[in-house]
């Protein structure tokens, strides 16, 4: 074989393993700080967040109903959900006549394609696992949409970073 054909078949595999790695399904991507966190069974309770409606906070007590301390006891550890989401578009809340709402102002944005943004956000469900007798941080997980265009059901998401954490089968 000489070495232009190595290279030709070379070239074909790379363009093969790019092919299939574009088909690939959306991801999303876990993190858990410690890595090495190992949760004792126990009774495990949703710490609630600011009043108002919380979806995230809503799909994590549903899915921890499970491990809900027994009725006179109190749980061995407290979850704290949260979600958050990059912004599409920069810009600021502009003034408007009297009366009327504050408006989103976009700033201006270079025309072209930038193949690392996106113009759509990307979600997080951060989940953090305290120690209830004491209170100490015990563990930090997420999980995030892979890309801009993955756009993973929330539920998803949680249960993703609850499996990461340890405090779900997934």
């Amino acid at each position: 074989m000489t070495p232009s054909q190595s290279l030709v078949r070379l070239g074909g595999v790379v363009v093969l393993a790019a092919a299939l790695s574009a088909c690939a399904g959306p991801r999303i991507l876990t993190s858990l700080s410690p890595e090495t966190l190992k949760l004792a069974p126990g009774g495990v309770a949703l710490l609630p967040g600011a009043p108002g409606p919380s979806p995230v906070g809503d799909l994590v007590g549903a899915r921890l109903a499970s491990r809900a301390p027994k009725a006179g006891q109190g749980p061995d550890y407290y979850v704290v959900a949260a979600q958050s989401a990059r912004v599409g578009k920069i810009g600021v809340m502009g003034s408007t006549p009297t009366g009327a709402p504050p408006a989103w102002v976009e700033a201006p944005r270079k025309s072209g394609w930038r193949f690392w943004t996106g113009d759509k956000p990307v979600r997080t469900v951060s989940l953090t696992v305290l120690d209830a007798r004491t209170g100490k941080k015990l563990a930090d997980a997420t999980a995030a949409d892979g890309h801009a265009g993955d756009r993973q059901p929330l539920s998803a998401l949680v249960d993703a970073a609850l499996a990461r954490a340890g405090l779900i089968t997934p």
